[in-house]
């Protein structure tokens, strides 16, 4: 706990160091766009709510000031940056240092590189976009929360909290995740540590992926002839199903899949809305990527291909 009160109608609070780390993660997000986002600000207020609990001098957020939590994290975030390189070098030494056992994984003896193994410290939610979650608290992970998969018989790996013990120890050799835990956002949703990029196991699928896409190679020319034939046909599945094909060919978009009223509305080909685009002698699609960055994708059109996304739209199917 750094110990700085944040103010209640003008008064210094008292707060617990539960408290006091989640009122610092909203301090710190003063300047940005999610503190004019009542979405943001209401799911904020609903899990500070929880951690103040029913008798807490703090009734709303609205007489909330959170200013000086604010200008202790900007005093500490210029301390960081006049450290010395030296200094730099040497904490980042030490940290590797008691990383590394963390970093390896033995696979039938021979030792693969892991993925991530840190696990995501709590914070507030942002998620993509208009998320509807956007500033609900995404609460810490103990050791009680995650379940590890190792072999038969080999030590358990420590962890830095006395006393805890893992959720679950497997030894499943039918998966390739090394540990896992629920996500403390979406309760559907679980978080995962795999082999990293490098590894044997992600090299191997990546290779198979990459003959794939050998193999497309030589078809690619009959699979657009066979799109393009079916702009005019008269069936409407197989015209509609000729725009999923040109989109997905020309403008790489993926598939897409549904989603429920609480998860981002990031769209694919099969779930694009007819509002995202527009038919004329130009197809204009606007498109969501990873990182919610707005995307024009721009392609000359026959007036075949044009009709046959003016059916899409009228039949309200998801392709504009």
């Amino acid at each position: 706990p750094h110990g700085v009160k944040m103010l209640y109608a003008g008064v210094p609070v008292d707060l617990t160091p539960e408290q006091e780390e989640v009122a610092t993660m909203f301090a710190v997000m003063k300047d940005t766009d999610y503190m004019q986002k009542p979405i943001f600000l209401n799911n904020f207020w609903g899990g500070f709510k929880e951690v103040l609990g029913k008798n807490h001098a703090i009734k709303g957020l609205e007489k909330c000031d959170f200013t000086p939590i604010y200008d202790w994290h900007m005093a500490q975030r210029e301390a960081k940056k006049n450290v010395s390189k030296e200094e730099k070098d040497r904490v980042k030494k030490e940290r590797d240092e008691k990383e590394a056992k963390y970093k390896i994984a033995y696979v039938d003896g021979r030792a693969e590189p892991v993925g991530n193994c840190r696990v995501e410290p709590p914070g507030l939610f942002r998620g993509r976009g208009e998320h509807p979650k956007m500033g609900k608290i995404k609460k810490r992970i103990y050791p009680r929360d995650v379940t590890i998969n190792i072999g038969e018989g080999e030590p358990i790996p420590e962890h830095p909290y006395p006393g805890q013990t893992w959720k679950e120890v497997k030894n499943d050799h039918t998966v390739t995740w090394l540990a896992y835990w629920k996500d403390t956002i979406s309760a559907k949703d679980y978080k995962y540590v795999f082999l990293g990029a490098t590894s044997t196991f992600k090299a191997d699928s990546d290779l198979a992926k990459y003959e794939k896409a050998r193999k497309l190679k030589e078809l690619i020319v009959d699979v657009r002839k066979n799109y393009e034939r079916d702009w005019d046909s008269s069936d409407h599945r197989k015209r509609q199903m000729a725009c999923a094909m040109y989109f997905i060919d020309k403008l790489a978009l993926r598939a897409g899949h549904e989603k429920d009223d609480d998860e981002a509305d990031t769209v694919g080909c099969c779930t694009l809305k007819v509002a995202a685009g527009g038919c004329g002698g130009v197809c204009v699609r606007v498109f969501s990527r990873v990182a919610q960055i707005q995307k024009w994708g721009r392609r000359p059109r026959s007036k075949v291909t044009v009709a046959g996304c003016k059916v899409a739209c009228k039949l309200r199917c998801a392709l504009g």
